[in-house]
């Protein structure tokens, strides 16, 4: 990283801040980081509605917002005759951006970058000539404005085709984990489904058998009745008839 250091813009109103460098840059030479927070769709969907009317894009793209952190680079300025571009790279997964010299940048300039064409519509606006103590012309050859949203989408920044591949496979991986998370979800509904579904049928199965026991236990019970009944009689018959044989037997002793 360089030096460099906020001060007012001669592009733009005259309340208006740029970003000046305090040494020399080569083409080439990474003259800062923009830092700011990273974002995608689904996690602007769950922000402040305030957001869109601030200017922050809701778009399927990556973000880098620096509305509610950010560095000094926040301060570079639009034009469309820009000295530096923005160019992104991952680092562990995570999207990195760095404004790189677009050609060799004397002490003194104020540093500019093209924001790109989704902002035309913006109020922006009129701005001065400016001109860094190099000598070069600084100015934008068209409008420049100053950036009010400070946000940058990286689908149009120059990426690396690896840091590209890299970038594809986080998001299909991420992407495969919600599936799977998803996907665990409803077979675990379905399983609990399933299982309620089981226990039920083996509970009517064991109401069932135990329905059937007891009508065999009653049916058993009914059969028995008569048979008790049959051995009753037939015991007061005996008993009639010994009692009947006793007498006799006595009354032929003379003892009746």
């Amino acid at each position: 990283h360089l030096n460099a250091a906020v001060a007012p813009s001669k592009a733009g109103p005259s309340d208006n801040r740029g970003l000046f460098l305090l040494e020399n840059a080569k083409k080439g030479q990474v003259v800062t980081e923009y830092v700011g927070e990273v974002l995608t769709d689904e996690e602007m969907a769950g922000r402040d509605k305030n957001y869109e009317e601030k200017g922050l894009l809701v778009s399927p793209r990556y973000v880098i917002d620096a509305t509610a952190f950010g560095n000094l680079s926040r301060f570079v300025n639009h034009s469309l005759s820009p000295n530096v571009e923005p160019r992104a790279f991952l680092v562990d997964g995570i999207y990195r951006l760095a404004l790189v010299a677009k050609r060799d940048i004397g002490k003194g300039t104020e540093l500019f970058y093209d924001y790109g064409p989704e902002f035309r519509n913006f109020p922006w606006y009129n701005t001065k000539e400016s001109v860094g103590l190099d000598g070069s012309d600084a100015s934008p050859r068209r409008d420049s404005y100053p950036r009010e949203d400070h946000e940058i989408e990286t689908d149009q920044l120059p990426i690396d085709t690896n840091h590209m591949s890299q970038q594809k496979r986080t998001l299909r991986a991420r992407k495969k984990t919600d599936d799977q998370i998803e996907r665990e979800k409803r077979n675990a509904a379905v399983d609990n489904l399933r299982e309620e579904k089981d226990i039920a049928v083996e509970e009517a199965a064991e109401k069932k058998k135990a329905e059937e026991r007891a009508a065999a236990k009653a049916a058993a019970e009914s059969e028995q009745e008569p048979e008790v009944d049959r051995e009753l009689s037939e015991y007061e018959q005996f008993r009639e008839e010994r009692v009947a044989r006793n007498q006799k037997r006595l009354k032929s002793l003379g003892l009746a």
